[in-house]
């Protein structure tokens, strides 16, 4: 027969360690509990619908864990190639950036950032921590597309270029123009677009970007909330 004590590790297994996402005393509890259960295919279901109930919530919570990951990845990607790709231009096509250029950098680089500090605050089990990370990281993507469209704003003429201060907000007690040049120094001027792809100005495709880039951390916050509330 099945025996309690199967049942009990079945139902209160201990996953410490995983190996390619499979706790090893999970992996040989469901072997010797399938081999005993082939054994006596007429008796103890109501053990084997035990079991089911109690191992099925954890498969499914990794699952969920697992898709979490690849969102925030997917944030952290897209913050870092969308910083990455206005260096190449910066440097490569001498495109300069603008005040409201850099803090837009700052913000992906933030945004990138506590991304990764979510992902490595689930995987060491602190969660309380991803209480602080993901105001920050919502407030970083809105930021991101409220500078883009006030850029956007002064290029048609509907705000005046004074709006856009010379330096940027953070530059008196963090320079970070000091410190990183290369990345948040502002040459260019705010409203004086040159620059076009396909006919568009540059501005109107990281509008697009950044708003693209703040939906998916709305859609990664709703399904944090979700899961966090299972």
């Amino acid at each position: 027969m099945l025996s309690p004590e199967l049942l009990c590790a079945a139902i209160y297994p201990a996953p410490k360690r995983a190996l390619n996402g499979i706790c090893p005393q999970r992996y040989t509890v469901v072997c010797s509990f399938s081999q005993e259960l082939l054994a006596h295919p007429t008796g103890n279901w109501y053990i084997a619908m035990l079991y089911v109930l109690a191992w099925l919530p954890s498969e499914i919570a990794m699952t969920r864990q697992k898709s979490m990951v690849a969102l925030l990845s997917s944030v952290a990607f897209a913050c870092f190639a969308m910083l990455g790709g206005a260096l190449l231009m910066q440097h490569l096509l001498a495109w300069e950036p603008c005040t409201l250029c850099v803090q837009i950098r700052l913000w992906l680089l933030l945004g990138g950032v506590l991304s990764l500090l979510i992902i490595a605050a689930e995987g060491i089990g602190q969660r309380w921590l991803t209480l602080f990370f993901w105001p920050l990281l919502l407030a970083a993507g809105f930021m991101a597309m409220f500078d883009n469209g006030h850029l956007v704003l002064i290029e048609t003429g509907i705000l005046e270029s004074f709006s856009c201060s010379p330096f940027p907000f953070y530059s008196f007690y963090l320079p970070l123009h000091e410190y990183l040049p290369a990345v948040f120094m502002s040459a260019g001027v705010c409203g004086q677009n040159d620059y076009a792809i396909l006919g568009l100005p540059f501005t109107n495709w990281t509008l697009l970007s950044v708003t693209l880039l703040f939906g998916l951390i709305l859609f990664a916050a709703w399904r944090a909330v979700g899961q966090s509330g299972k």
